[in-house]
């Protein structure tokens, strides 16, 4: 990955800003990579962060209370996780997010 605020430009969530504008986001952004099977967020987590899928994919599901697992979407690169709990302050995560394979993604901070 090249610049990560290009990444970053290209997603519907941050699409038209200026650059002066994406700038401001290098700060609080991270590059972190998940190895497969591992958790990127667990449902009712706290919600500080949003994430952008670079390579891998992401399971987003829900375990009912009968043990039965619903997935709600698998995210690919360019796909924005986590966006809804990022805009409430005390925001929780509604679902788990499972890397299916070994994962990189851009973690930026709420704050």
């Amino acid at each position: 990955m090249n610049d990560p605020l290009d990444l970053i430009a290209q997603t519907p969530i941050f699409r038209g800003l200026a650059a002066t504008e994406l700038e401001q986001l290098r700060a609080a952004t991270r590059t972190r990579r998940f190895e497969r099977d591992s958790y990127l967020f667990r449902e009712g987590d706290p919600g500080s962060h949003l994430i952008i899928v670079v390579r891998g994919e992401i399971k987003i599901a829900h375990v009912s209370e009968g043990g039965a697992e619903v997935v709600f979407a698998i995210a690919g690169p360019g796909d924005v996780l986590g966006e809804l709990s990022i805009f409430e302050k005390d925001g929780l995560r509604t679902a788990d997010a499972q890397a299916l394979d070994t994962a990189e993604c851009l973690i930026i901070a709420r704050d």
